[in-house]
C-alpha cells in the first residue's frame, strides 16, 4: 500500500510541475480483457479514467471484474458441485503515449492495485457453503496500439501480463493460477 501512495504522490507532483505547459485533458474508457485464469478462458470487463499530467503521460485509475464462469478446483461440501471464482481488482495506472498527436500511436501502461478472489456456489438456489475471500496484489504492464476514430473517440488493442501475488494456498490455488497474458480492447472517450 505504501508503494501505491508513493507512486500516486509522485505522479501528482509531476502533474503540478507540467500543468502550466500542457492542455488539461480527461478521459474515460471501457475495457475488455481476454486471458486465462485457473487454466480456463477468462474475460475481465471494466473501466478506466484519468487525466493528462504532461503532453504524453496520463495518470488514472481502473477497476476490472471477472464476467464469465471460471471454476475452481474446490467442491462445495453441501452441493457437491465445483465452486466458481469471483475476481475483482482496482488500482492506479500510469500511461505513456507516443506519439500522442498521430492518428495511430502506441502506449505503454502500468497498473498496480489490489483485488480479491472468492469462491461461490455455481447454483445459489440450492443449499451451499459460504466462503471468505482472499486479498491479492496485482501488477500489470501493458502495451497498446490506439487509433483516433474522432477527436474524442479512440479505439485501442493491446496485450498485458497480470502478475498476482498473495494467493498461494488459498482454496488450492497458486499465484500463477491467476497470473497470465491477456489481450484487450478499449474504447476511450476524451481528448489526448
Amino acid at each position: 500500500m505504501r508503494i501505491i501512495f508513493t507512486i500516486a504522490l509522485l505522479m501528482i507532483f509531476m502533474g503540478k510541475i507540467s500543468s502550466a505547459q500542457t492542455e488539461q485533458a480527461f478521459y474515460v474508457a471501457a475495457v475488455v480483457k481476454n486471458g486465462s485464469m485457473i487454466s480456463q478462458n477468462s474475460i475481465l470487463a471494466g473501466g478506466r479514467t484519468g487525466w493528462i499530467v504532461s503532453n504524453n503521460i496520463f495518470l488514472g485509475a481502473a477497476f476490472y471484474s471477472l464476467i464469465n464462469k471460471v471454476e475452481t478446483n474446490q467442491i462445495d461440501p453441501l452441493s457437491s458441485r465445483k465452486l466458481l471464482a469471483l475476481f475483482n481488482c482496482g488500482g492506479l495506472e500510469i500511461e505513456f503515449i507516443y506519439p500522442s498527436n498521430n492518428i495511430i500511436h502506441g502506449s505503454a501502461l502500468f497498473f498496480v492495485g489490489g483485488g480479491g478472489i472468492k469462491p461461490r456456489a455455481a447454483d445459489v438456489s440450492v443449499p451451499h457453503s459460504s466462503y471468505n475471500g482472499q486479498s491479492v496484489l496485482i501488477w500489470e504492464p501493458q502495451v497498446n496500439l490506439e487509433a483516433d476514430l474522432t477527436r474524442l473517440l479512440h479505439l485501442g488493442l493491446g496485450l498485458s501480463y497480470r502478475i498476482v501475488t498473495g494467493v498461494d494456498g488459498y482454496i488450492g490455488l497458486q499465484n500463477r493460477d491467476l497470473s497470465g497474458l491477456n489481450s484487450l480492447a478499449s474504447l476511450r472517450f476524451g481528448i489526448h
